[in-house]
């Protein structure tokens, strides 16, 4: 009976704060409108997190100061529950701003690292992870990297997820309930209770934000969420010393943890900052797909409902079969994600070989650029810089460098060409002009390079920035202090070309 009523005074809660804030949020004119990554059409409130919150807080923080039934086991724990509800309140707040200011992502994730710093410094940590019959590993000074990494990982994942009506507040029901279960099923009353508290809260939230949503959870409430799921599953596995108290909620939470995870790859190989807005998500490939809203939010808590309750298996297995059951648990996540997200494995092997290519091309042409930096310095007189320029084009690639020297006094202009002759021919040419002073600012010169397109635009552009930077360092030293003394000119002929190779 006291279970059935802490989840009835969540849902209460919920049902009557949700309107309330929805009605704030218009009058203040808080709301998400439709933009290009965003499914919705119409603006809608998005602080529904701040009901969340509330109806949640106004059941659990009694419990914490009122003697009761239904209180008393949290007083065992009281310390770890207060610093576990602040930090998650934090990480709310800082969603809130992030919600009204839109703050940069690195402050977000220096304060999600230092709220769960203070969570892991509270004692909510996982010391090891155990199988019974197979191993006990002993996590020591790894503790608070993986505990910390956890933390932040789920509580970025929640938010990420939380693209479509109902979706990240589904994941966040299930993910209740599946803690739920496994605290009162190894006898960890507390996390039961406050997972029970929440459940309800969010089932009467997703009445209003399932599709058409009313209210959005926002990063207020899909920080919180996260935040506090996350340093809750590992509070439920420190207490319990069992295996499926860690595992079960990484089931339940496997499919925004996957999606994230291959969202953050493809970004990384194709060298995008991790925190990039795009439509890589796997909710966003299904609607690409021609799935309705509906049917998206569906399939993807269907995924979640199905992997949570094969890990339920769980509670009845021992030792090696306990493995063999999570391992087949994570197979409809994976299954999801494999046949709906963007990441293939012939994809993942060309652009792993493709990053590799790179990475080594760029570090010949900085090795090249730092020797060709060293000659010019070591040129002293015009023509042992032209000499350095030539070696240059050679070695960055040039089809065709041209320099218009403009004498002072109105002197007829000096032409230095070099062309290679050794380069495969090829139609694509990359040709750039502009104007430097790398003999002086009386004497500005008109530049042309041309190079051929046989690799990337991107790595063409790259070298044409090498070779910029070579004349912007010699436009810095002074042509006498450089060249130590009278300028030697280059050879010229009649026609005031100069020798080329």
């Amino acid at each position: 009976m006291m279970y059935a009523l802490l989840y009835l005074a969540g849902f209460a809660g919920a049902v009557v704060s949700t309107p309330a804030v929805a009605r704030v949020a218009r009058r203040l004119n808080l709301m998400d409108r439709p933009g290009l990554r965003k499914v919705h059409t119409r603006a809608v409130p998005r602080l529904g997190g701040i009901a969340v919150m509330v109806s949640f807080l106004a059941v659990v923080v009694p419990l914490l100061f009122v003697q009761s039934e239904a209180g008393r086991p949290l007083g065992y724990v009281w310390t770890e529950l207060v610093v576990m509800l602040a930090a998650s309140v934090g990480m709310g707040l800082v969603g809130l701003f992030d919600d009204l200011l839109n703050i940069r992502a690195r402050w977000k994730l220096l304060a999600q690292i230092s709220l769960a710093a203070v969570v892991c410094a509270a004692g909510i940590r996982v010391d090891h992870i155990t199988v019974s019959g197979l191993f006990d590993w002993q996590l020591g000074l790894l503790s608070w990297p993986i505990s910390m990494l956890w933390i932040v990982g789920v509580t970025n994942a929640m938010n990420l997820i939380d693209g479509l009506d109902g979706l990240a507040a589904g994941i966040a029901a299930v993910t209740c309930g599946t803690i739920a279960v496994v605290s009162f099923y190894t006898g960890e009353m507390v996390m039961g209770l406050l997972m029970l508290v929440m459940l309800g809260s969010l089932s009467g939230f997703l009445i209003f934000n399932y599709n058409p949503a009313k209210i959005f959870l926002g990063d207020c409430g899909s920080n919180f969420l996260g935040f506090l799921l996350a340093s809750g599953s590992i509070l439920c596995a420190v207490k319990t010393s069992v295996l499926i108290a860690w595992f079960l909620p990484v089931l339940a939470l496997g499919l925004p943890i996957l999606d994230t995870l291959q969202v953050m790859l493809q970004r990384t190989l194709e060298r995008r900052p991790l925190f990039a807005p795009d439509r890589r998500h796997l909710h966003h490939r299904l609607l690409d797909r021609g799935f309705s809203h509906r049917r998206v939010v569906l399939v993807m808590h269907a995924s979640t409902i199905l992997a949570a309750a094969m890990g339920l298996g769980l509670l009845v297995v021992r030792d090696v079969m306990a493995v063999v059951v999570l391992v087949c648990a994570f197979l409809p996540l994976g299954l999801v994600v494999r046949v709906f997200g963007g990441m293939q494995l012939g994809h993942l092997h060309a652009a792993v070989r493709k990053n590799r290519q790179l990475a080594r091309t760029i570090r010949q042409d900085s090795e090249s650029f730092q020797q060709l930096r060293l000659r010019l310095r070591e040129a002293k007189d015009e023509q042992a810089w032209w000499q350095v320029i030539r070696r240059a084009g050679r070695f960055l690639g040039f089809s065709r460098v041209r320099i218009v020297v403009h004498e002072p006094g109105g002197d007829l202009p000096r032409v230095l060409s070099w062309t290679h002759s050794n380069l495969p021919d090829c139609r694509n040419m990359i040709t750039m002009n502009f104007q430097a002073h790398p003999f002086g600012p009386d004497r500005p010169s008109d530049v042309t390079l041309e190079i051929a397109l046989t690799d990337t635009i991107e790595a063409a552009g790259r070298r044409l920035t090498l070779f910029g930077r070579l004349l912007d360092e010699q436009e810095e030293l002074h042509p006498e202090q450089a060249w130590g003394g009278p300028r030697a000119p280059v050879p010229a002929n009649r026609t005031g070309h100069a020798a080329g190779v």
